[in-house]
C-alpha cells in the first residue's frame, strides 16, 4: 500500500518541482544583451507574448502556456503526450531567436548569451516531461504486476 502511494505521488512531486523551477526562471536573467544589459525571464515572457505577431520566432514564449496546460492535465491525470510534443516544438524555437525587443517601440538588442533563467525554463519543461513519462512507466509496471498476481490467484 505504501509503495502504491509513493508511485502515485511521483508525478505530483515532479509537477511541484517543475513549477518551482519555472517560477525561479522568471526572476533570473534569461538573456544577456549586446548593449551590456540583461533581460529577466518575466520580461521575456511579457514581451515575447506581445511581440509574437511581429516575429514568428517569439512563438517560443507560448511554450509557457502549453506547459501550463500540460501541468494542469498532469494534475488531473489526463493524457499529455501530444501536449509535450507541442511544448518541446515551441520551446526549441527559442534557440533561433538572435535578438529581442527591448521596449514597446520595437527596438531590438542582440542576445550575447543565455542566462540562468533560460536554462531554468528548459529545466522546468524537462522535469515535467520526465515526471510524466516516468510516472506512466511506473503505473504500467504496477498494473502489469497486479494483473500477474490476479492470474496467479
Amino acid at each position: 500500500m505504501q509503495e502504491e502511494n509513493r508511485k502515485s505521488s511521483f508525478p505530483i512531486v515532479m509537477l511541484l518541482v517543475s513549477v518551482a523551477l519555472w517560477i525561479a526562471s522568471l526572476s533570473n536573467v534569461a538573456f544577456y544583451l549586446g548593449n551590456h544589459e540583461s533581460m529577466k525571464g518575466v520580461t521575456v515572457l511579457i514581451l515575447g507574448s506581445i511581440f509574437t505577431s511581429l516575429d514568428i520566432r517569439y512563438c517560443a514564449a507560448y511554450a509557457n502556456y502549453v506547459w501550463l496546460a500540460a501541468i494542469v492535465l498532469l494534475a488531473l491525470r489526463k493524457k499529455v503526450v501530444p501536449v509535450y510534443a507541442a511544448l518541446w516544438g515551441l520551446a526549441l524555437v527559442a534557440f533561433s531567436v538572435k535578438a529581442v525587443h527591448v521596449d514597446e517601440a520595437g527596438n531590438t538588442s542582440d542576445i550575447v548569451r543565455y542566462g540562468a533563467g533560460f536554462y531554468l525554463w528548459y529545466a522546468a519543461f524537462a522535469v515535467a516531461t520526465i515526471g510524466t513519462f516516468a510516472g506512466k512507466n511506473k503505473e504500467r509496471k504496477a498494473t502489469t504486476l497486479a494483473d500477474g498476481m490476479k492470474n496467479d490467484a
